[in-house]
Formats: C-alpha cells, sequence, structure tokens
C-alpha cells in the first residue's frame, strides 16, 4: 500500500471521528413520574438534535424540562379542602392542561363555549339538584352518593385560551351502575341539558296475587309460613350484627333494611319485621337492642380515607333507613303511646344526627324523614318532637344546608316545618 493511501485513509477516519462531536460523548436524560428526586431511572433516550420539533396536539403540554440540579420529577397531589361551599369556585387561568401521557377515563366530556366557570356553576347545581354530597378543592371536587358511591370530578383546560374545557369524572368505589347513572346526569346538565325530574318508585301494580298466575296454577308449592321464614332472617341478621367485623355489621344492617322495604319483600313480610323491631311482637328475638349495641361499637365518623369506605357511616345510615322504614309500615300514632323508648331514645338521636347535616347531610335526610313520619302521624307524635329545645332550629339549618348542597334534605326539611310550626 503506497504511502499516499495510507495519508488519505487517516484523514477520512480523525473528520469521522471529528465531525459531530456530540455523536462520540452523548448525552443522557430520563424522566421518572412518581419517584423520589434521585433516583435513577431504567429509561435513558439520548439527547434529541436541535431541530425544531412539530409541537404537541392541541390541548396536550409537554412534560416541563428538568433543570440542572434536577434529576427526577414527583407528582403528588395534597386535597386542602377544610370546610364544604355551596358552589364551586374555579379561577380558569389556573386548570391544568393536559399532560401529553396522561389517559383521560372513558367518562369525559369536552366543553365548548362555555368558561370553567359557567361549567363548574352547572356541575355543582347539578350535584345539588341530585342530592349527591360534594367537597370542592379548586380544579377538583370530592363527591358521594346515598348509597355510597364516591367519585372525583376534575376540569382541565384544552388549550392555551382554556377551551374546551374538560370535564373527567373518576369511579373510586360504588356499584358502577349507579355512577354511569350519575356521570350521565354531570355531563349533560355541564353542557348545558336541563335535568330530567326524578320520578318516585312506587309497588308496581298487580290485579291479583303472583300465586294465583295461570302459569302458577299446575305446580305444585309446599306451603310456608312468612312469619317463621321472617324470623329466620332477622336471626340470620342478627348474627351478623354480632360479628366483630365492621363489613359484616353492614351486611346484616342492610339485610334489615330489605327485610323492612316492602318493594324487595312481601307485604306482611316487611310489616312483621317492622312490628318486631318498634313494638318488640316476638320477645324472643330482641332487634332493637343489637342494633344499638352495634352501633355503639361503631363509633364516630372516621376520617375518610381515599379508596376505601366509610363503614362506620354506612352502618348508621342503614340503621335510620330501617327506622324510617318501619315508621312507615306501622300504626305510628300507638306506638308513639305505648313504645316510650321513641319519645326517650328516638326522638333525641334523630335531632342529633338532622343538628350534623353539613357533614353527613344523607344521614340528616333519613333522619328528617323519620321525624316527618312522627310529626304527621298523630298529635302526640308532634308534640313529643317540640318538647326538645332546638329541634325547629335543628330542622331550619339544615334547611338551608339542603338549600345549599342537598335537595332531598330541603324538600324533607320545609315538609316536617310545615307541619310543625
Amino acid at each position: 500500500m503506497s504511502g499516499n493511501e495510507e495519508d488519505k485513509r487517516s484523514t477520512e477516519r480523525r473528520s469521522y471521528e471529528f465531525a459531530d462531536p456530540e455523536e462520540n460523548n452523548l448525552e443522557f436524560r430520563h424522566v421518572k413520574i412518581g419517584s423520589n428526586p434521585g433516583t435513577p431511572s431504567l429509561l435513558k433516550l439520548p439527547s434529541l438534535p436541535q431541530a425544531k420539533l412539530p409541537g404537541p396536539p392541541k390541548g396536550l403540554l409537554r412534560p416541563p424540562r428538568l433543570t440542572e440540579h434536577q434529576t427526577s420529577l414527583t407528582v403528588k397531589k395534597e386535597w386542602t379542602a377544610n370546610v364544604a361551599t355551596a358552589s364551586w369556585e374555579v379561577c380558569p387561568e389556573e386548570l391544568d392542561l393536559v399532560p401529553l401521557d396522561f389517559p383521560l377515563e372513558r367518562t369525559h366530556r369536552e366543553i365548548r363555549g362555555s368558561d370553567a366557570c359557567k361549567v363548574a356553576t352547572r356541575i355543582s347545581s347539578a350535584l345539588q339538584k341530585l342530592s349527591i354530597q360534594a367537597d370542592y378543592n379548586k380544579d377538583e371536587a370530592k363527591c358521594q352518593t346515598a348509597d355510597f358511591v364516591t367519585f372525583h370530578i376534575r376540569l382541565f383546560a384544552g388549550g392555551e385560551d382554556c377551551q374546551p374545557v374538560v370535564v373527567e369524572l373518576q369511579r373510586r368505589n360504588g356499584p358502577a351502575m349507579t355512577f354511569m347513572r350519575s356521570c350521565r346526569a354531570i355531563l349533560n346538565a355541564a353542557e348545558g341539558v336541563p335535568m330530567e325530574t326524578r320520578k318516585k318508585k312506587c309497588m308496581p301494580p298487580f290485579n291479583k296475587p303472583i300465586g294465583e298466575m295461570k302459569c302458577l296454577q299446575g305446580l305444585s308449592l309446599s306451603p310456608k309460613d312468612p312469619v317463621k321464614e321472617a324470623d329466620g332472617s332477622v336471626v340470620k341478621a342478627i348474627e351478623l350484627l354480632k360479628e366483630e367485623k365492621s363489613d359484616l355489621n353492614v351486611l346484616g344492617m342492610e339485610k334489615l333494611c330489605h327485610l323492612t322495604d316492602p318493594m324487595k319483600c312481601s307485604r306482611t313480610t316487611s310489616t312483621h319485621v317492622a312490628k318486631m323491631i318498634i313494638l318488640g311482637v316476638n320477645k324472643d328475638i330482641k332487634v332493637r337492642c343489637e342494633m344499638y349495641s352495634c352501633l355503639s361499637r361503631a363509633g364516630e365518623d372516621d376520617e375518610d380515607t381515599e379508596g376505601f369506605m366509610d363503614l362506620a357511616r354506612q352502618l348508621r345510615h342503614h340503621a335510620l333507613r330501617v327506622f324510617d322504614n318501619c315508621l312507615q309500615l306501622i300504626s305510628v300514632k300507638d306506638a308513639v303511646k305505648e313504645q316510650p323508648w321513641i319519645k326517650e331514645t328516638l326522638i333525641p338521636m334523630l335531632l342529633r344526627v338532622v343538628q350534623n347535616a353539613k357533614s353527613n347531610p344523607h344521614c340528616a335526610y333519613v333522619a328528617t324523614c323519620c321525624l316527618s313520619n312522627l310529626v304527621s302521624s298523630c298529635e302526640h307524635g308532634r308534640e313529643s318532637v317540640q318538647q326538645y329545645d332546638g329541634a325547629i332550629d335543628a330542622l331550619q339549618q339544615a334547611s338551608i344546608v339542603g338549600r345549599e348542597y342537598h335537595d332531598l334534605l330541603a324538600s324533607e326539611t320545609n315538609r316536617c316545618l310545615e307541619r310543625l310550626l
């Protein structure tokens, strides 16, 4: 090989090594969401060339660049709302843009032509009409329905001009069917669609008993005593109330709710169980004592934990529902006169729940229903409620809370006050 050829190849090799120094000395950078600063990342990418890249899609925002001393990015969101407000106050300029790699839930909707303040006002008004408890904190709201379905509502800005407004609902726990029913109503209200009036559930019309239907005439059914079946079901519910685990206690109280609801069992069964609880017709089965014992073990409300149900609050709500069902099935006029525990124990307990309407409007609504049954049944029941100091004031304050947060509570307290005053 001649000397000229060697010099030529040496020159080409040197030009290849030093033509682009960045290619021989690559810089690496990484972003890891949710880790502590200083944590090494498994994903490392070479720095991109300085060419101008196309911008992100409309409505999306790339993660911020890391500073010189920052090695990773930590995302943490804290809930700072301490006191619930009647309306959702949102500042459109403070809404976050939807991040580039942030997967929105399928239960979201883009609202165009309305600013964030108007959308938030529509949502808070819809929550009040749906009687859904809500706590607001900037661009997010925590919500809970009467049957303990909890979900979050989050507002995002779809672009730099805050348009469109993205409304996202995320279910945390509870039945999906109830969540979807509330979700559709809230998203429609956010767009400005008028809400439909809810129809009250009623017993389906039957011209004859089910046992007399022609399709059942050829069947040989062994006769059953509904009273014995009801007693057996109540005994099983009491066994669940005696358990040490809170979730089993809730199941036992929920079973009593079903046994006293004529929509879920026969009228004969529900009336018999109601008499067992209110009048104590079966002295061998002390249902009311077991209910009080279970409630006393539950204690006061625990602090809300993200992603978990408050079993103590559910237990009290089901217990109030049991008393409400019973008072609708029996003759309250005779019960108030014959059962002194109603005046000495039940009414004071109901008034305490009504006084805490702002912290728990769902339980306050059921307690107000019980008081309405007692007040409208007879003069003796109305006098029993009136004799307690602060009863009228508690109902008036609950009515104010209902007008702000809970439509059902507002209508029921007004109905009760009309009969008391």
